[in-house]
Parts: C-alpha cells; sequence; structure tokens
C-alpha cells in the first residue's frame, strides 16, 4: 500500500487501512487531488474531480473542475509510463494578454508544456474530509503536450522516469567542453559588460521584429551588427511576459532626429505585438573554444561513450 499523508503532516497509512478494513470502510468517499505547475507558482493549478473544494493541508485548496484521467498502470523497471489528463476549464475570453487569456489559448501557445503534474488519491471518512487521512500519490510527471480537442485540453503526461531518457549535454559532465554554451544569464562579455542587457519596446514592434531601447546596463545603448546573435530575449512584463525567443540577429535601426534603436529580429514569432513600453532582457552564451594552459582547443576525449555535442539537447 502506498503511504498516506495525514493533514497534520503525519503518516496516516496505517489508520487509513484500519479504517478501511473496518465498519467505517463500508461507506467512504474517494477523490483525486491534481496539481499542475508549483506550489511557488501563481499560475499553478489545483483541481479535484469533487464536486466541492477540497483542502488538503499540506498542499493546499483544491478547486472543482472537470477533470478525468486514463489508469496509470504500476510496473518494475525503467519503463516510462505515460498517462492521459482532460480538463474542460469554463471558455473565458480570449485576449493577447497571457495572463489573463482563455485556459484553452495559453494551452495552445504551450503555456503548460513541460510543467510538472502530481496527482494524489484522497480517502475521506465523510463528504469534504480530505485531512483526517489525508491522501497518496496517485501519478507524477511533466506534460510532454497539451492540445485542445472538442472543448477540452488533453495534456499527454510522462512520468518521472522520462528523465532518464533524455540525452545528457556533455558539459553537464566536462566543464571543459568546446559546446559548454548552456550557461543561463549571460552577459554581452565581448563589450565587457557586467549584467545582462534590458530593453523597453518602442513602437512599430512586431510578433518578429522589435525595436527596443536599452534600459541598462548603458542607457540608449545600440549594440553593433548581430552582436546579440544566438542569444535568448525573455518578457519580463506586458502581455507577453514569461514568453521567450531565440535572437536571429540585430542591427542599428535609426528612428529619425537623431534617435536610434537596436532592431531585434527574433527566430520564434511571439502570438501577438508586443506594447510599447514592455520589457525584456537578452541574455548571451558564454564562449563555445575555451582554451587551456598551453592553448590549445578543450575536447571531450574524457568522455567517448558519451554522445556527439551536436546531438545532445
Amino acid at each position: 500500500m502506498k503511504t498516506f499523508l495525514a493533514g497534520n503532516g503525519t503518516d496516516s497509512s496505517s489508520a487509513t487501512i484500519a479504517f478501511l478494513q473496518g465498519p467505517g470502510g463500508q461507506n467512504f468517499y474517494e477523490a483525486l487531488l491534481i496539481l499542475i505547475g508549483e506550489t511557488e507558482d501563481p499560475d499553478a493549478i489545483f483541481l479535484t474531480d469533487w464536486d466541492a473544494p477540497l483542502l488538503w493541508r499540506p498542499w493546499g485548496l483544491f478547486q472543482p473542475g472537470a477533470v478525468a484521467k486514463d489508469k496509470a498502470a504500476s510496473k518494475f523497471g525503467f519503463e516510462v509510463e505515460s498517462l492521459n489528463l482532460k480538463w474542460r476549464p469554463p471558455l473565458g475570453t480570449f485576449t493577447n494578454i497571457l495572463a489573463t487569456t482563455s485556459q484553452y489559448q495559453r494551452a495552445r501557445l504551450g503555456v503548460y508544456d513541460n510543467r510538472r503534474v502530481r496527482i494524489w488519491q484522497t480517502v475521506m471518512p465523510t463528504p469534504g474530509d480530505a485531512d483526517t487521512y489525508g491522501a497518496c500519490e496517485y501519478f507524477g510527471g511533466w506534460i510532454n503536450s497539451a492540445e485542445v480537442v472538442r472543448g477540452e485540453i488533453s495534456f499527454d503526461v510522462s512520468s518521472y522516469l522520462s528523465a532518464l531518457s533524455v540525452k545528457l549535454p556533455a558539459n553537464v559532465v566536462e566543464n571543459t567542453s568546446t559546446l559548454a554554451a548552456y550557461m543561463a544569464g549571460t552577459p554581452v562579455l565581448a563589450d565587457g559588460e557586467t549584467s545582462v542587457p534590458t530593453f523597453t519596446v518602442q513602437p512599430d514592434s512586431s510578433s518578429t521584429v522589435i525595436l527596443a531601447d536599452c534600459i541598462q546596463p548603458t542607457a540608449h545603448k545600440v549594440y553593433s551588427t548581430n552582436k546579440l546573435m544566438n542569444g535568448y530575449l525573455v518578457f519580463t512584463s506586458g502581455s507577453l511576459k514569461g514568453l521567450m525567443s531565440a535572437v536571429l540577429g540585430n542591427s542599428n535601426f535609426n528612428a529619425g532626429g537623431g534617435t536610434h534603436y537596436n532592431e531585434i529580429q527574433c527566430v520564434s514569432a511571439f502570438p501577438w505585438d508586443p506594447a510599447p513600453g514592455d520589457q525584456f532582457y537578452i541574455a548571451m552564451q558564454p564562449p563555445v573554444v575555451p582554451t587551456d594552459a598551453t592553448g590549445g582547443i578543450y575536447q571531450c576525449d574524457d568522455f567517448p561513450f558519451l554522445p556527439d555535442p551536436e546531438t545532445t539537447v
């Protein structure tokens, strides 16, 4: 039997077994508790298939929703299990503001991709009491994809074991890899900067070409042609907050009257145009050809059985 956790945080497995085997177990109630996302994320979704809110204190308050799941089988070994989770939220309003648009629009734009999913099963001695005996873990994993079909969102969820099938980037094992380019938040090293540049969107920007004024580290700075190429652009405010795209290139845009902006071309089109005043940052990749003390280029020969860097993800 899986471990049950009561509302006060204690192991209630023995008490749950005694209840189910005793006279009280002839009449009990059960429900699913589903968490999509992380508890500290304001966009986390707490759902239950019960017809009223359920409070399970270790995690929080789960709201009723039209949600269903396939069966999940427990297997020995390292076979990756999957589960299909279906959710029918209210239709809502389709807008160009990511934080308030319909859940169907958010799913279509990939907002939920790779989010963590946790599912518990609770046993209730009386309707609505999810704390006395608590709940046990039923399934956990990450969302592979989200599809909108016939008025519902269908999530394909792979178990945590899917992490074992992910190819390992060589730079994680050997920090001298020639493709050690996965460091986040790297400033524009060629310009000697020590902080990641941030920008504000200017008028006439589109979903693929953004005109931007630098805020810091140097106000109104225009970066030389393609200095920001291969970096990644992440919105920190506005209707596109949280979305990102790789940078295809950048150049100097003459707006007239002695005003110049950074013209940034994005690899992936954003779902709609950013608004003037929206803010974003661009982080770069570190150098990919570090040299050793003799001036030679480091190679990955120390780990010959790792996949080639070009094939890693």
